[in-house]
């Protein structure tokens, strides 16, 4: 059976070379960076090479698992599909912004899992599942591979995987929380006009949507209630609006 892993590479520079070397002693095989496919019975002698660089085990299994959520807390991520590609340096700020507008969870540099059952959690396919990065990364020029039905073994990993997912999320709402703020601040202060407040009250109206739209994914597939740090974000939006509508009677 086939066995993958991702890793966090070393700081150490000596260490991030010889790593790869020893795993590829083993017989394992390099897909990406810190990617690696290896054969099951290598799995203690590949762990202990990765201890110290936050190993996660993944193994391709026969059949799509659904996802399994319990008394609020997610128990398995069910089946996804990892999304791994190269692509030309001037184009990876494109899929990375691509990526953001996803509902995935980081593995490592460059790899990306989606769950495999994403239509059921986006029914009216408002987000941009595997198949859509992929097709992205290719119309850039870039090389990618989809590996499906993969299952993350451990739960304290599938419950790190998570945890950084909610990190991630609360960052980018919180982002937009805070540019409320200061750009209402700045009207406060008569530094920003009418037509400049219109187009950045626009912006950010249609980042708050897509972030509460992925967040609803998110919600639904690992139950990441994130419901708190989004009416923040919404009392914030509103505020500003409504700034500007007083500011648009006035003028």
């Amino acid at each position: 059976m086939v066995y993958y892993i991702v890793y966090k590479a070393s700081k150490d520079y000596k260490n991030r070379s010889l790593i790869p070397a020893r795993l590829r002693v083993l017989g394992c095989r390099q897909i990406n960076k810190t990617f690696w496919e290896f054969d099951k019975e290598k799995t203690l002698e590949v762990l202990k090479i990765l201890k110290e660089n936050r190993p996660l085990v993944l193994k391709r299994v026969k059949e799509v698992k659904k996802r399994l959520v319990e008394h609020g807390r997610v128990q398995d991520l069910g089946s996804l599909i990892v999304v791994t590609f190269k692509a030309p340096k001037e184009k990876k700020e494109r899929i990375r912004s691509s990526i953001r507008r996803t509902p995935c969870v980081r593995l490592c540099r460059l790899v990306y899992a989606f769950y495999q059952r994403h239509s059921q959690l986006d029914p009216e396919n408002k987000l941009v599942d595997a198949q859509g990065l992929a097709t992205l990364i290719r119309e850039l020029d870039g090389e990618v591979r989809l590996i499906p039905k993969i299952v993350v073994l451990n739960e304290r990993s599938i419950q790190k995987l998570v945890e950084e997912t909610r990190q991630h999320m609360e960052k980018e709402i919180l982002d937009i929380t805070l540019k409320c703020k200061q750009i209402y601040d700045k009207c406060i202060r008569n530094e920003c006009d009418h037509k400049n407040l219109t187009e950045v009250l626009r912006k950010l109206r249609s980042q708050y949507v897509k972030i509460k739209r992925k967040a609803g994914f998110y919600n639904s597939w690992m139950a990441l209630d994130l419901s708190k740090d989004l009416m923040k974000a919404y009392k914030a939006l509103l505020r500003l609006r409504h700034y500007s509508l007083r500011e648009k009677v006035v003028a």
